[in-house]
């Protein structure tokens, strides 16, 4: 079994117990991070145990290819209320749409 998980980093710390935002009144584009997860569980055939791994892929947001910005924007316009606060949307969220409308243009529709 596999998941995936994202979170938009404004530090570049790698390990973080829970999301850190820093709040500086001069956020910048080019300091962020988008933070990729891929976790799975298998379970080893000899005995029988489940290991749970993660890989963890760090992007710049500003390197991320169309379809990325797309994903990106789409998955925050879906990050509401508790999620929303754990994601740190209120730190960043403005800033980062602003830029996902201004890169795939205002009437790009999410699919």
């Amino acid at each position: 079994m596999e998941r995936y998980n994202l979170f938009i980093q404004t530090t570049p710390a790698y390990f973080q117990d829970k999301p850190d935002f820093q709040q500086t009144p001069t956020l910048e584009l080019s300091k962020i991070t988008v933070r990729r997860e891929r976790q799975t569980f298998r379970r080893l055939p000899r005995s029988g145990v489940v290991l749970f791994t993660v890989r963890t892929y760090m992007i710049p947001l500003l390197s991320l290819r169309m379809e990325d910005v797309k994903g990106l924007r789409s998955q925050i316009r879906c990050w509401a209320g508790e999620m929303g606060m754990y994601k740190g949307v209120g730190t960043w969220g403005q800033l980062v749409q602003s830029w996902c409308d201004e890169v795939l243009g205002e009437n790009c529709v999410d699919e």
